[in-house]
């Protein structure tokens, strides 16, 4: 019995001590201590059940005398000791979550939020079982991909116009389903009246980079235009996901309507905009940025590189940051709700870090919320846990607060204001001028007068605005505009070569109140919230 005593010591002391270390190491080895990672931390109640069981029986069988007896001590010691503090880090994160769901930029009434599926007995069974009163429609198509799907959850006491929660599965880019993940978070919100979509999208190899993004991009468009069939409200929809799917849902509520990223059968006037988004563990960069992944970003640059978008990030550098979320942050952007595991082993918590130190520099009001919980591994809510609880509730308090506070809309231009608008804009040369261009400006964004440091919004953003036109290979030359009316507010901007749509775009993701039309003939300037002529 000794012996069995202390193989089974030895396993959960190293499997202990596996928990405890994200690695460093090649990709292969990061699966491994990923999965033994994940599965140590989320049974770890069970893991201290038993081996305090094979303790007693040992005790009862009768206890060595010589060194085995020392060494089953020392091994039951740590490995209990290490799996009692991840289950206690578990109930830990309750608080962590409450501390800062109640101290951040806006009240989201997270006292208020009662469970209603994720409830703390449930959490012991692990596995999240789908109750009675959840319905599902499934393989919902919205392309005519096989795996352009996706599936609809509601209860039978699901209210109309319910608002909507839209997730998007993780894997990697390369593998995963929409009925596998998050779903004591997705349970929850239907319980909470919510309708859930859960979206499946193409894979890579098969498909490469960006049909990920544009499929979700058109499964939004679905929700948009279908989901009121389903008793959901389509003004009304938070995105939410776990990795890879985390990244697909932070980069489509930042870049939702920026047409790079829209099939082309889709229409442009949909407005793609969301309430907010709650990425988990998300690749927020994927770049491979060294300063963000802290030496990490190796396992994640060969995988792009090899099978996700077929490019080396040295060739084609542009292509990875506009596929970086960290990089597409404007002054549009929505409210985030970003959940990261100190103890992840595939996406390093410095990259969730660097992400909201970068939301916070370049977005007005900067309605961000940051939960970084220590002991959690990469996709620790795929189960059912006093931490997976935690986060769901954090998750159910930030959207319902997303859908009911008032959208921040494009109001119309100030009768003083357009009247300074001046025209012709300075330094530009409409001599010249054979073709319509349209100037556009990132400077003063709506809200810009309420921050803290303005002139440093300012800088963050006009870096943003011509990395961007840059990678995305919008032809422009760098221009002046001012308010003339005072001849002391210079806006840096760029004359850009593209057609009106995109301009109007442009200047609504960098939240302005207007732009010029430059024609040959005429210089217009036009309203941001319609794009119709005011001077």
């Amino acid at each position: 019995m000794i012996w069995i005593s202390l193989a089974i010591a030895t396993y959960y002391a190293v499997i202990s001590l596996i928990a405890l270390t994200p690695t460093r190491r090649p990709a292969v080895i990061d699966m491994l201590w990923f999965f033994v990672g994940w599965l140590t931390g989320e049974l770890s109640l069970f893991s201290t059940l038993i081996e305090g069981l094979v303790l007693v029986i040992q005790w009862r069988w009768g206890w060595p005398a010589d060194w085995r007896g020392d060494a089953l001590v020392i091994l039951s010691v740590f490995g209990l000791s290490v799996n009692l503090a991840l289950y206690l880090g578990m109930w830990r994160a309750r608080t962590i979550v409450r501390r800062v769901m109640t101290s951040g930029p806006a009240d989201v009434n997270f006292s208020s939020v009662k469970l209603r599926f994720a409830t703390w007995w449930r959490t012991l069974g692990v596995v999240p079982l789908r109750s009675s009163d959840v319905r599902v429609v499934r393989n919902i198509s919205y392309g005519p991909h096989r795996l352009q799907k996706l599936d609809v959850y509601r209860s039978s006491l699901t209210p109309k116009n319910a608002p909507v929660l839209m997730y998007i599965h993780g894997g990697a880019w390369v593998f995963g389903d929409k009925r596998e993940q998050a779903r004591p978070m997705m349970f929850e919100f239907v319980r909470q009246g919510w309708v859930v979509v859960s979206v499946n999208y193409r894979l890579a190899p098969f498909d490469r980079w960006p049909a990920h993004i544009r499929d979700v991009t058109s499964a939004l468009a679905w929700v948009k235009k279908n989901i009121g069939v389903h008793g959901g409200n389509p003004e009304h929809v938070v995105v939410s996901g776990g990795s890879a799917g985390g990244h697909l849902a932070a980069l489509l509520a930042l870049t939702s309507n920026s047409r790079e990223l829209r099939e082309p059968h889709l229409d442009p006037n949909i407005d793609l905009s969301v309430d907010g988004a709650i990425p988990f563990y998300g690749v927020h960069d994927m770049t491979g940025d060294p300063r963000q992944w802290r030496g990490t970003q190796k396992s994640l640059v060969t995988l792009l590189e090899s099978a996700v978008m077929f490019e080396k990030v040295a060739a084609n550098p542009e292509l990875f940051r506009l596929a970086s979320p960290h990089h597409r942050i404007a002054p549009d952007a929505p409210p985030f709700l970003v959940i990261q595991g100190r103890s992840d082993t595939l996406v390093n918590f410095n990259v969730a870090r660097h992400f909201v130190a970068t939301y916070r520099e370049r977005v007005p009001h900067s309605l961000i919320w940051h939960i970084e919980l220590p002991l959690a591994q990469h996709a620790f809510d795929l189960s059912h846990s006093p931490r997976t609880s935690a986060t769901t509730r954090a998750a159910v308090a930030f959207a319902r607060w997303c859908v009911s506070r008032e959208r921040v809309g494009y109001p119309d231009v100030p009768d003083e204001l357009a009247a300074a608008y001046q025209v012709p804009p300075t330094h530009l040369d409409i001599t010249a001028t054979e073709e319509v261009v349209y100037v556009v400006t990132p400077f003063n964004p709506l809200g810009w007068d309420q921050v803290s440091d303005p002139a440093a919004l300012n800088r963050a953003n006009y870096d943003t605005f011509l990395r961007e036109l840059a990678d995305r290979q919008v032809s422009f030359s760098p221009t002046l505009a001012y308010e003339a009316a005072t001849g002391n507010w210079e806006e840096p901007g760029a004359a850009l070569s593209c057609d009106h749509v995109e301009a109007l775009l442009l200047a609504r993701r960098f939240r302005q109140y207007a732009y010029y039309e430059v024609r040959p003939e005429v210089i217009n300037v036009r309203a941001a919230k319609d794009g119709r002529i005011i001077r």
